[in-house]
């Protein structure tokens, strides 16, 4: 069964002008159009094709995946305002609704906006609301492990450092002591669960600060090495902010990795300089 509101690769059946025939099974044969304006399909092909519920009440399709899926957490940007409510880009054909009713602020033009995208149960058509703090249930105990990767998604800044929503379900805390770079409200990023909080929220950081950790931050020094000539002038004494920007780690665990390459006798640690010794 092919589900609605999903990608699926269908099989092409037929062309009708600038239009492609798909094999939709249970939904019968769609007409999809070509957005590919270089490909030329052929009967028995197949491509990945979105299915969606259309306002007059059939199933129809459109190339591509949106960018956020029903159930799921994203940063969309406003590309039209109605009196019925606003559109989203959702990175296919078809925009996505957010009725004035899901607005925290009106939405603007060309702005970016956090978003949950949920199927609407009076129309059974997909929706986005910036009211998406709603949609996290607070009294259920997240189900990850201390030191455990997780994917968040970053909400906003505050005085604390920044808000993420973790794997689509959980509320977290990424606190600007373990940050190492300027995050801003739509990055996605990968980060370590710090603790799981009483109040069932998340106390995230960067890294793990362990061995395994610093095992691979040893690689991405001496790969660096090895493609600029055995040589760096990144250093004990170079910003935090340059370290980041180069390796994707704090300045503390760069002095960490190095002085383990330092015991290891894989560089030399001069003036401003570090050079690689294999």
């Amino acid at each position: 069964m092919l589900e609605i509101w999903k990608s699926h690769e269908l099989k092409v059946v037929g062309t009708n002008d600038d239009k492609l025939l798909f094999d939709a099974a249970e939904h019968g044969t769609l007409e999809v159009e070509n957005i590919d304006l270089v490909k030329t399909y052929e009967v028995g092909e197949t491509e990945s094709i979105f299915l969606y519920n259309g306002p007059d009440g059939k199933v129809h399709g459109c190339m591509g995946s949106p960018f956020v899926g029903i159930g799921e957490f994203g940063y969309l940007t406003c590309v039209a305002n109605t009196k019925y409510g606003s559109f989203l880009d959702w990175g296919i054909e078809k925009d996505l609704f957010c009725p004035f009713k899901e607005q925290k602020v009106d939405l603007k033009v060309d702005e970016d906006y956090i978003v949950y995208v949920y199927l609407d149960e009076d129309t059974n058509r997909a929706v986005a609301s910036t009211k998406y703090e709603k949609y996290i249930d607070e009294s259920q105990r997240p189900q990850v492990d201390e030191n455990q990767k997780v994917h968040a998604l970053v909400t906003r800044r505050t005085s604390l450092g920044y808000n993420l929503i973790v794997e689509n379900k959980y509320l977290g805390i990424l606190y600007a002591n373990e940050v190492f770079t300027e995050l801003h409200s739509g990055d996605e990023v990968d980060v370590i669960v710090k603790k799981v909080r009483d109040d069932n929220k998340l106390d995230l950081r960067m890294f793990r600060n362990d061995h395994e950790d610093i095992d691979n931050f040893e690689d991405k020094i001496v790969a660096y090495l090895k493609k600029h000539k055995g040589e760096m002038k990144i250093c004990d004494n170079s910003s935090p902010e340059l370290i980041y920007k180069t390796f994707g780690i704090s300045k503390k665990n760069f002095k960490k990795a190095l002085g383990a390459l330092y015991r290891k006798r894989l560089v030399e640690i001069g003036e401003n300089v570090v050079k690689l010794v294999i």
